[in-house]
């Protein structure tokens, strides 16, 4: 169960992927063992947590996946389904079942939100929206089920690489979990652009922190100043404008910044960073010495603003 400002939720992890033994047993009866690819497992990559009360006495998500037979438990026709419930496109098979559960869907605000939020960005195409299907589709008319054995293995081969995908992607997250002043190695450029939260701290020293930061278009890192730190911010991806100057009222530096740039932020200096693009502004900062807690994670701007009171 999960309780926080948001509302209280009650999660259940289940299974995400499918070899689809049952609903394509004919099929598989027919391939020698030797020819199936190896299966990853059941891993933390190939699972996923959706609600699990029930509503009016109706299925839960992951009973109506199970149960839809265009999307028979298939992750890529769940996260299509998904996908449409966040559009308001239809047809949409799971359309019921998500309304019911929609205030969970909105604590991530978009689609995008959603997919960044799982780890699900092995199942989409850089675009952010177009799903990366395991077997033909064609607005659910397509059988869910492979109906032949070059159809089913290459099926079960797109799975298996989502899965092992997806266990790479989470193993660079859990990299990024700040446990302190302790050796630490990970893809600071990955990370940085994958970060969804406007600011994550990632690593504690005893002199310097280091902080990935996501600023939605429109928003900015406010006018504040640090008497004591020194800051460091390089942009990996996104347009800005950066001001700078000794005085609220003086910001006698601006300079328009984008991917590759680097802001570089004496201690004492006022200072703003506005996203000045449609796309969100991501970057990391450095601090000499260390400023917010050993790994906050701040969702969005309001979430900074109530830890910092």
């Amino acid at each position: 169960m999960h309780r926080s400002s948001r509302g209280v939720f009650v999660l259940a992890s289940d299974a995400f992927t499918t070899r689809l033994h049952k609903q394509a047993r004919r099929v598989i009866r027919e391939i020698p063992d030797d020819e199936l690819p190896e299966w990853p497992g059941y891993t933390v990559g190939s699972t996923i947590v959706f609600p699990g009360n029930t509503i009016g006495g109706k299925q839960t998500i992951n009973g109506a996946r199970g149960f839809r037979a265009n999307v028979a438990d298939r992750p890529d026709l769940t996260l299509e389904c998904i996908r449409r419930h966040y559009l308001g496109e239809q047809p949409n098979p799971l359309a019921d079942v998500l309304s019911r559960y929609a205030n969970f869907f909105e604590l991530f605000g978009d689609f995008r939100g959603y997919v960044e939020f799982f780890l699900l960005q092995d199942l989409v195409e850089d675009d952010g929206q177009t799903i990366r299907f395991f077997h033909p589709f064609a607005d659910f008319k397509t059988p869910a089920v492979p109906k032949n054995k070059d159809e089913y293995l290459r099926y079960l081969q797109n799975s298996n690489d989502f899965i092992r995908a997806r266990n790479r992607r989470i193993d660079a997250y859990m990299a990024i979990t700040d446990h302190g002043p302790t050796p630490k190695a990970f893809n600071l450029q990955r990370a940085t652009e994958e970060n969804a939260d406007y600011r994550r701290v990632v690593w504690t020293g005893k002199h310097l922190q280091v902080t990935l930061m996501s600023i939605e278009p429109g928003g900015s890192i406010d006018l504040e100043v640090h008497r004591g730190t020194d800051r460091f911010l390089g942009i990996e991806a996104g347009k800005a404008c950066v001001k700078m100057g000794p005085a609220k009222e003086d910001l006698s530096f601006q300079q328009d910044v984008e991917g590759g740039w680097s802001i570089l932020v004496p201690a004492g200096t006022w200072h703003s960073v506005e996203n000045r693009g449609d796309e969100p502004l991501r970057l990391y900062t450095v601090y000499a010495p260390k400023l917010h807690a050993q790994g906050i994670v701040q969702e969005t701007p309001k979430d900074a603003d109530i830890d910092e009171q």
